[in-house]
Order: C-alpha cells, then sequence, then structure tokens
C-alpha cells in the first residue's frame, strides 16, 4: 500500500510538524489532477486514451525494467526513467526507457536505424556523439502494438541549458563547443548513409558527469510523488525534471525517429522542424544528406539569437506555419530559387491532398518581384545583434544555398574559420 494511503493520526501529524528534518523523511500525498484538466499527453497533438501505453510507475517492463518515473512525453511518446534490474550475470543499473505511441511506424524505425547503428564498425570519431540504444521491445495493450526502445540515461537537453540563460540565448562559445559535438557526429552519419533529418535542441542532450543526478531523481519521486491524473483505465504523471549539473559533458545527438538510411535519394516531405526545413524537401525535389547541412545552419542562427533565419508563422492565424511566407523569406535573402530546381519541382508536383506546396510554387511566375530587395545575410546576422559578422556570415552561407550541391559538408563546415576560431581561442 502506498504511504500515502496510510491512516493519519493527528497527533502524529502536529509532532511532524514539530520535526521539519523527520518531516521531510515522510512521502506526501501526490497532488490529483482533477479529471476535467487536460494534463500532460493529453494536451499533445492527435490525442486519444489509446495513443499511449498506461505506464504506472513501480510497474516492471518487459520482465526487466522497474519503472522510477517520467522525464517527459511527446507527441510520439512517453520517456521514463527505470532500473535494468539485477541478474546472475548482470547488476542493476539505469537505463530510460522510451514507449512509443501506438501501432507507431517512427517508434519502431527509430529501433530499426538504431540497429543499424548498433552493427557499424567504425573508428570515426562522431560516433561518440551519437546516442546508443542497449536493446528494443514490445508491449501490447487492447489490440494496439507500442514500440519501447531502451537508452543509457542522459542529462538535460539543449533546449534546458538556453533557457537557463538570461536571455533565451545560446552564447556564441557554447555553441561553437556543442556544434563541434554534433557535426562529428553528422559526418559519421552521412558517411555511413545516414540523413537525420530533425536537428534542434530538444534532440541534442548532454552526457552525465555525475550519475548522483539519478539517485536524487529517485529519491524525490519517493518522498514527493509526482502530480498525477487517475483514469478508469490508467494513471497519467507528471514529468520530472533532472536535476541541473553545471559541469558539461559531451554533447548527443538524439532521437532518429524521423532519420532515413538505405536510399540515394528520398521524397518524403514529413521530416525536418518546420523552421529548418530545406527548400527541396518543401518543393518536392528529391533529396539527401546535405537537408542536413541546411538544417544546421538554420538551427545555429535561431539559437544564437532567438530569432528564425526565415520566419513562416502566420501573424493572421496564431500557431499557424505558412510555407509561402517561409520560402518567400528564403527568396528575400537568396533570391530566387534557380530555374533547373523549378524545372524538376514541376515534374514532381504532389497530388492534390498529399503533404507538400501546391504547384504554384514550381511555376517561375510566382517568384517574380518576390526577392527585389534582399536582405543579406551578413546584414541578417548585423539586425540580430553581432557586431562583427564576418565568421559566422561565412559559415551561415556555407549551409544555407538553393541548389544542395553548393552546400558544404559536415568536414568543411567543422573547418571552417568560424569552427577553427573557437577550437584556437
Amino acid at each position: 500500500m502506498p504511504p500515502w494511503l496510510l491512516p493519519c493520526n493527528p497527533r502524529l501529524t502536529q509532532f511532524l510538524k514539530k520535526l521539519p528534518l523527520l518531516g521531510a523523511l515522510i512521502p506526501r500525498p501526490p497532488e490529483i489532477i482533477p479529471h476535467t484538466t487536460p494534463f500532460e499527453e493529453e494536451t499533445a497533438t492527435a490525442y486519444s486514451v489509446d495513443k499511449y501505453f498506461p505506464v504506472e510507475i513501480d510497474a516492471v517492463l518487459d520482465d526487466r525494467y522497474r519503472v522510477l518515473g517520467k522525464l517527459g512525453y511527446g507527441t510520439n511518446a512517453t520517456v521514463w526513467l527505470c532500473m535494468d534490474l539485477p541478474t546472475k550475470t548482470t547488476k542493476k543499473s539505469y537505463v530510460v526507457v522510451k514507449v512509443g505511441t501506438r501501432n507507431s511506424g517512427q517508434a519502431l524505425r527509430e529501433a530499426v536505424v538504431f540497429n543499424y547503428i548498433r552493427g557499424l564498425r567504425t573508428s570515426h570519431p562522431g560516433a561518440q556523439a551519437i546516442r546508443t540504444m542497449l536493446h528494443s521491445f514490445r508491449l501490447s495493450y487492447r489490440d494496439g502494438m507500442y514500440f519501447a526502445l531502451v537508452h543509457p540515461p542522459l542529462a538535460m537537453s539543449l533546449r534546458d541549458l538556453r533557457l537557463a540563460y538570461p536571455d533565451f540565448k545560446v552564447p556564441v562559445r557554447m555553441m561553437q563547443f556543442v556544434l563541434r559535438h554534433i557535426l562529428l557526429g553528422l559526418s559519421f552519419l552521412h558517411e555511413h548513409g545516414i540523413v537525420h533529418t530533425d536537428i534542434q535542441e530538444g534532440n541534442i542532450m548532454f552526457e552525465f558527469a555525475n550519475p548522483d543526478v539519478l539517485r536524487d531523481f529517485t529519491r524525490r519521486e519517493r518522498l514527493q510523488p509526482s502530480a498525477r491524473k487517475l483514469l478508469p483505465s490508467s494513471t497519467i504523471y507528471a514529468s520530472r525534471s533532472l536535476h541541473w549539473e553545471f559541469n558539461f559533458s559531451t554533447p548527443i545527438l538524439s532521437d532518429f525517429g524521423l532519420a532515413r538510411y538505405g536510399q540515394v535519394t528520398y521524397t518524403d516531405a514529413r521530416v525536418q522542424p518546420l523552421p529548418y526545413q530545406a527548400p527541396e524537401v518543401l518543393l518536392g525535389i528529391p533529396w539527401a544528406r546535405k537537408v542536413d547541412v541546411w538544417n544546421v545552419g538554420c538551427f545555429v542562427f535561431h539559437m544564437l539569437f532567438k530569432q528564425l533565419l526565415f520566419d513562416g508563422d502566420d501573424d493572421a492565424v496564431p500557431r499557424t506555419w505558412d510555407n509561402r511566407r517561409y520560402l518567400d523569406g528564403v527568396a528575400g535573402t537568396l533570391g530566387p530559387p534557380p530555374r533547373e530546381m523549378l524545372a524538376i519541382a514541376r515534374a514532381n508536383v504532389r497530388p492534390e491532398g498529399e503533404e507538400g506546396l501546391e504547384k504554384t510554387f514550381s511555376e517561375e511566375a510566382y517568384w517574380v518581384g518576390r526577392s527585389t530587395q534582399l536582405v543579406s545575410l551578413r546584414r541578417r546576422v548585423q539586425m540580430a545583434g553581432l557586431e562583427e559578422p564576418e565568421l559566422l556570415v561565412e559559415f551561415l552561407e556555407m549551409c544555407v544555398e538553393w541548389r544542395p550541391e553548393e552546400r558544404m559538408d559536415m568536414a568543411q563546415l567543422l573547418d571552417s574559420r568560424w569552427m577553427t576560431a573557437a577550437a584556437h581561442s
């Protein structure tokens, strides 16, 4: 029986109030969220009762992983800190279990990519900057299948770090430190035919410098149980963050749910964060690894200045992304798209109803007059507040080009003057 359900003696309660140190060791009852209040994954896109597997704290998953607490959730998964129980040949250890949503092709694809990476024999230094998968398994519930991935625990994300700065911007030196590892990781992936397609602050995490953070998480969950919403067939728990570490270890690139490998080119439009989407993806042109390079350029600008390099937010409809406005912004900085790209786009217009841009964007007439007043990358960086922009502008110009073949590869980005200046300072 949970400690908070035990009978409570009023005299004992009064006594404990006089002994705060002792009282701090007594588990508190969790907050119960009202049924009418949307909570945690209930607020996610396309939520349904059976979309998420009903993980319970203290339950054992796959006869092996005891659930210690919830680390987070997203549109496609919930994430849990677990204890890998000891066996005759192994000691107990902390792990993270990511449980995908019902019948999720993305979760299965991520497991396939991780298994492929795990089977590679390589001495590439970038392999150390890629998250590893220890194990995977399936869970069943109400005729649905839920794929689960097991990883070593990682600490805070780059997003957590950015939000800790007073201006919500990542300082240049920190950005260069993080980027050196991420570019190495992407170089490793590209060398082995993998395109990540989802480089963003939430998918870059730091290794632990001190495992005591995990023990602290377990202690806090025991003494101050997470808030929860009790449903007829499941419990939804509040996410609990790990305590901060100020000794930064290696940045790690994670989340391969959108990664692609095994083909020379792809045509899937459901890749990349919207503010970082490469133009060939939007125009319906077959794309390859250079979409990651475009992604890096947009991502770096966003982290440094808390501004989007190319903004597609629709002012008329809040929280709505407008691909038309986004591409107009690209044209306003780089000029109109090359004619040969538009010709390929016209030949690859997606059928009506499929994801992607309408035929209008592949017509040359659409772009006439849309880039008469160019705002150069140099000017954009200056407007964002950097007084000496030359090296950063040079780096961004290596990333954001209409033609994918004119973008540099990861090794060239690592050797750029902006990155090497950081290494020598």
